[in-house]
């Protein structure tokens, strides 16, 4: 009895101790949140260079305020970052934009979108100015925009063209003695190819060979056209990697003169027309993007943004976001049809797919608003396979140049793991079953004859559903849509020359052709789905704190990615040939 009611009572003090342990953290992080948030409402200070430096991830939106995102390591939202820009336009407290960044750390899409914003902040008359010490290619990108551009002397710029890696693991799976079984419709939908091959498929080398060149040709248009630089002398410089220093940098005009951080500030303050460098302030994008004054948007007229990214999943579970939840959107578009305030829909895309079933709620949905209100996609980095599935009812396609979309066909991945349990582990699994295939699915026994047609009837079935869905929405022929489909990827120009697409712009385009098609001359924006609070992002997490250590790794970070997505129910996916950085 003594010892009951000691253990008891240190059950009852240790239970109490991790309550208040947890409490107090609770209020330590709720008032951290409240300091951070007084300290950035601070009046910005005249005289003020906003300074746009982009070494954070970037979203679309960001729809969840995590915990990162309370420092300077969290994801930026690109819709903050261009109104931002466009607000400083007008802003008499802000002088011009500095470019200050080593990298851009989002996709080529959204870089371009930024790129644009900064090429309409220039019609101010303000100046643009861009230094680093060190460029990489997507930094350089944006850095052409600027009126002038300058290096310190012991800086460098990376100029060597882009390139994509595929990583193959039929050999490991071979030792591993795991036979994947891939089940597709298209020579070119080569999502699960690095599992069935050792090299990639002529097909895949083809497709990925001209989406390169494309995005290439687009990236060397603008900075041909900013710093008079022929084309071909911009890729001869790649090919023999010419730009080594600083001096190799202003010999070919890469960079106007090289210049140290002093001489910068000398030439900023001589620029706002300042007397004193003391007088002269910066302020950082995201910074400024919390400070800014929002104008009051008071029409009853409303256009509303639904933000699609991520992976297009049937359950949340185990996925990392963002990620589109298909019950959940599908949800979202009906109530958006059903609310007789909103006059017009704009579904931004940046989805590389996922599964098939998930696609097929949200089209349903797409394809019903687009009968009674206008419903226009825009299209990010990636809006291909599942992607460009819920994309194809829309009344209206925009896609920005270096969008990447296609990609209509289906694939069934399996993995038949006998030989490592049998042989490797020394396991024998044992199934009791009432029908020949009752235990269709187990990964523990080869499949037979009868499981794989069963699948690939599936997957036919599927695929034929996404070429009528995409040839009904895009008013072209099934037949044709079937030749250009079969799991290719396009980059936009080659999309809109084929029809996939409508017209090329960005986000802000696609809105004001929704207000266009709507016949709104004045309305609001609300954007969708709203933004976790931290507090409700913490209770839903548990109190549970990520690992940074796989972000570390981005190929392990691909891996873990699809081993995530192949572990929900679904089986049969319409997503990207698998998940390729382009460099």
């Amino acid at each position: 009895m003594k010892n009951s009611f000691w253990k008891m009572t240190l059950a009852v003090i240790v239970g109490m101790f991790f309550y208040s342990l947890l409490t107090t953290a609770t209020w330590m992080l709720i008032m951290f949140n409240i300091f951070v948030s007084s300290t950035q409402n601070k009046q910005i200070p005249s005289n003020a260079y906003l300074t746009i430096k982009l070494s954070r991830p970037i979203q679309d939106k960001v729809l969840v305020q995590d915990f990162s995102s309370l420092g300077n390591k969290g994801p930026v939202s690109l819709v903050s970052i261009k109104r931002a820009i466009e607000f400083a336009s007008h802003d008499p407290h802000i002088k011009g934009i500095l470019i200050n960044t080593r990298t851009v750390n989002g996709d080529w899409a959204q870089t371009e979108e930024i790129r644009k914003a900064i090429e309409d902040f220039k019609s101010s008359g303000k100046p643009v100015i861009a230094f680093s010490d060190v460029y990489d290619q997507k930094a350089y990108y944006l850095a052409t925009v600027a009126d002038k551009i300058y290096l310190v002397p012991t800086g460098d710029i990376l100029w060597k063209g882009l390139a994509a890696q595929i990583l193959y693991y039929k050999d490991l799976l071979d030792k591993l003695g795991i036979q994947p079984i891939l089940i597709r419709h298209g020579e070119y939908k080569s999502a699960g190819e690095p599992y069935v091959r050792n090299n990639m498929s002529p097909q895949n080398r083809q497709q990925y060979k001209l989406l390169l060149g494309r995005l290439w040709q687009n990236i060397i248009d603008a900075i041909s056209r900013s710093r008079g630089i022929s084309k071909d002398e911009l890729n001869k410089l790649a090919d023999n990697l010419s730009i080594r220093t600083s001096d190799d940098a202003v010999k070919y005009g890469f960079v106007d003169a090289q210049i140290y951080y002093d001489q910068l500030i000398d030439t900023l303050t001589n620029r706002a027309g300042i007397l004193s460098t003391k007088k002269l302030h910066f302020i950082g994008i995201n910074n400024y993007a919390n400070n800014v004054v929002k104008i009051p948007q008071s029409s009853n007229n409303k256009i509303a943004i639904v933000y699609a990214q991520g992976d297009i999943v049937d359950a949340n579970a185990n996925i990392s976001a963002p990620s589109i939840l298909g019950v959940k959107y599908a949800k979202l578009i009906k109530s958006l049809r059903q609310n007789p305030n909103v006059k017009a829909i704009v579904l931004r895309v940046n989805s590389p797919g996922g599964s098939a079933l998930a696609s097929e709620r949200i089209w349903r949905q797409v394809q019903l608003t687009s009968q009674v209100k206008p419903v226009i996609v825009s299209m990010g980095g990636v809006a291909a396979s599942g992607g460009y599935y819920i994309s194809c009812a829309a009344n209206e396609i925009v896609a920005d140049s270096s969008t990447i979309t296609g990609s209509i066909g289906v694939f069934g991945l399996l993995f038949d793991m006998d030989k490592l349990i049998t042989q490797k582990l020394h396991i024998t699994p044992e199934v009791v079953k009432t029908n020949i295939n009752a235990d269709m699915g187990n990964m523990f026994k080869p499949m037979n004859d009868t499981e794989k047609e069963f699948i690939r009837a599936s997957i036919e079935k599927i695929y034929n559903r996404f070429v009528s869905h995409v040839a009904q929405g895009r008013h072209l022929d099934k037949d044709y849509v079937d030749s250009i489909a079969r799991g290719r990827v396009w980059a936009a120009l080659d999309a809109y020359r084929l029809g996939l697409v409508d017209t090329l712009g960005d986000l802000q385009l696609a809105i004001e052709i929704a207000a266009h098609k709507a016949n709104l001359t004045s309305y609001s924006i609300v954007e969708y789905p709203k933004q976790k609070k931290l507090l409700d992002y913490i209770m839903s997490q548990g109190f549970s704190v990520k690992s940074n250590i796989v972000s570390q790794f981005p190929e392990l970070d691909k891996i873990m990615s699809t081993a995530n997505l192949l572990r929900q129910k679904s089986k049969v996916w319409a997503m990207l040939p698998f998940m390729i950085e382009i460099r």
